[in-house]
């Protein structure tokens, strides 16, 4: 996925790090998250990892780790499996304007959610003009959900 985004800033996705997020992560001893991992048919390799949480009646992805070409396939898959549940819920993904069009499946339903990427100007670094548009931010960017 780095490799597939390098014009755009993707924040860290190791092991450390969803081992951080999502497994230590106090909303984890909860349960309210459920991590996925999407595989080849053939060979049984990963080929996405995703979070999915409760969330208004549905499902949240709070984190999508795949290469672009199959996100949308990895989104799809989310998607069917989830209709199989007992509990079928709709499946939402909040992610930045940069990559909705990496992601955007035929039957999604786009709400501008509003919310600003602060910059800052005051200290030396990439302009507002540079970083505008580059972020790969899902929900699981935003520790206070």
């Amino acid at each position: 996925m780095k490799g597939d985004y390098e014009k755009g800033i993707v924040g860290v996705r190791d092991a450390d790090y969803i081992a951080h997020r999502y497994i230590s992560h106090p909303f984890s001893k909860t349960n309210q998250y459920r991590c996925v991992f999407l595989r080849e048919n053939a060979t049984a390799k990963p080929v996405a990892f995703a979070v999915l949480k409760d969330h208004a009646g549905g499902k949240l992805i709070m984190d999508l780790i795949c290469p672009v070409a199959l996100m949308k396939n990895a989104i799809t898959i989310l998607n069917q499996q989830l209709s199989k549940d007992e509990d079928s819920s709709e499946l939402r993904l909040w992610l930045t304007r940069s990559g909705v069009d990496k992601a955007l499946t035929g039957d999604a339903i786009v709400n501008e959610l509003g919310i600003e990427i602060p910059c800052n100007s005051w200290n030396p670094g990439p302009s507002a003009e540079l970083l505008n548009g580059a972020w790969w931010l899902t929900a699981g960017d935003m520790d206070f959900i």
